[in-house]
């Protein structure tokens, strides 16, 4: 499309408007803030390609509000993922992690709404600060059914067998992998493998010896007899055992 190689920061139609799904339809007249090169930029065609004035804060803000709820997002999807596995291996360590996390959440949260309120208290429509406001309440709200999953685990009440029914029937499922002497990804950095781009499985967390690692970086080795806690597509299961050369435990 003619918007290739540009990031939508927000639009203007007569008010501001922050949240942005993949179904938003720009009409003639909108005016879009954009993040990416000139010349990228003015190779849209039909538009008319105008430069903030020295002293505008407005991109500065739309940023960090993007930022803030990107990292809500992904912290609180990764609380989700460490729940399941919680409750699943009936792991208190990776239940105080979440804990750990929930608190993190509420920190971020407060200054997330903090920042929403005074970077757009001049905004006449109001409708704009309260979207913004409920995305971040909709983070909190997952952060916090993860958080209450694993003071199940916590406080030692076991997991109902309809529970494990229903994560087996689930589009997503939890595997244990254990890394060979002989596995190939032996000492490779996670990004070398490639793995949730060839088969959807993402590493949530590993196990080496008694250390674990949440939410591991792309640059971290794997090593002979790690324990990776995976999360995908049933079908992508097979394909990780034989791309890491790992037994499933």
């Amino acid at each position: 499309g003619i918007l290739e190689g540009c990031d939508i920061l927000a639009v203007k139609r007569g008010r501001w408007i922050f949240d942005l799904d993949p179904e938003f339809t720009i009409r003639k007249g909108d005016i879009l803030l954009l993040e990416g090169t000139r010349e990228g930029i003015e190779a849209l065609r039909g538009v008319r390609v105008e430069t903030p004035p020295p002293g505008e804060e407005i991109k500065r803000e739309v940023k960090k509000l993007r930022n803030y709820l990107l990292t809500l997002k992904s912290i609180s999807e990764l609380m989700v993922d460490l729940a399941y596995t919680a409750v699943l291996l009936w792991n208190k360590t990776i239940a105080k992690e979440i804990e750990r996390l929930e608190e993190e959440v509420d920190k971020l949260h407060l200054e997330y709404e903090t920042y929403v309120i005074s970077a757009l208290s001049g905004i006449e429509d109001s409708r704009s600060i309260v979207t913004l406001l409920r995305l971040g309440v909709s983070a909190e709200n997952i952060a916090d059914a993860a958080y209450k999953m694993a003071e199940l685990v916590k406080m030692g009440v076991e997991p109902h067998p309809i529970f494990e029914e229903a994560i087996e029937r689930s589009e997503e499922t939890i595997v244990k992998l254990r890394v060979q002497p002989w596995s190939p990804a032996v000492g490779l950095k996670l990004y070398e493998l490639s793995l949730e781009e060839e088969t959807g499985m993402k590493i949530v967390a590993i196990k080496r010896g008694n250390l674990w690692i949440y939410d591991p970086k792309p640059s971290i080795r794997l090593g002979e007899r790690d324990l990776i806690i995976a999360v995908g597509p049933p079908a992508g299961v097979e394909a990780a055992i034989k791309l890491i050369g790992a037994v499933e435990e």
